[in-house]
């Protein structure tokens, strides 16, 4: 990590009611803040290593919930008001003044994001003014950037499948170069949760078998 590199993870504080409402709606609000915060707990803990990072979170009010996240060298910072668009456009653009020159956002919602993941976004943007992790349901679970370009996140459906076309299709008509990350799956279902888990299953007992 160097100078000008910034992680920024965009978050809800684990409250009931308030965090992944599909999952809830097909579960209950308590299965759906226990899910949340289990991968919470695994994104946070997977970027430990990690130097500059800032949380922005939500409601405005969660401040004191939000430092018990806080790792040596991060800080906290609220969300702006207004839609995702809007939030995801000001948290990049007051990174972007705070000194970043290679400026990563991620969510809490992708189990299997690593640090790795974060270099290789890093690394990218010294060539490319975009980065981007597609997510399996058409969306992304990273997008990084080598300055503000707020009109990415104008004009944008967010919770659909069209998401990322429609941020490559603006990157393309501006004449941004980007780069593409591995594809990774975000949970907002109980689909989503159960294939994460049968993953995490198969990887443990693959992990076992090497072992042996």
């Amino acid at each position: 990590m160097v100078a000008g590199e910034k992680l920024l993870i965009l978050l809800k504080a684990p409250r009931r009611g308030l965090v992944k409402t599909r999952l809830a709606s097909e579960l209950d609000e308590d299965s759906a803040l226990a899910i949340y915060q289990e991968l919470l707990d695994i994104v946070i803990s997977r970027m430990e290593s990690l130097q500059d990072v800032e949380l922005h979170y939500s409601p405005a009010d969660a401040d004191a919930q939000v430092a018990s996240f806080l790792k040596p060298g991060w800080k906290a910072y609220p969300q702006t008001e207004g839609d995702l668009g809007v939030r995801i456009q000001n948290a990049f653009a007051q990174a972007f003044q705070r000194g970043g020159q290679r400026v990563v956002m991620i969510g809490a919602d992708c189990p299997e994001v690593c640090a790795s993941d974060i270099s290789d976004a890093w690394s990218a943007l010294t060539t490319r003014d975009l980065a981007l992790g597609p997510a399996t349901d058409g969306g992304y679970w990273l997008i990084g950037l080598s300055k503000p370009q707020p009109h990415l996140f104008t004009e944008i459906r967010w919770s659909t499948d069209t998401v990322l076309t429609k941020t490559l299709a603006l990157a393309q008509t501006s004449g941004l170069t980007h780069h593409l990350l591995r594809p990774l799956s975000d949970v907002d279902t109980q689909a989503d949760w159960k294939n994460h888990l049968a993953r995490r299953s198969a990887q443990r007992l693959a992990s076992v078998a090497d072992f042996r």
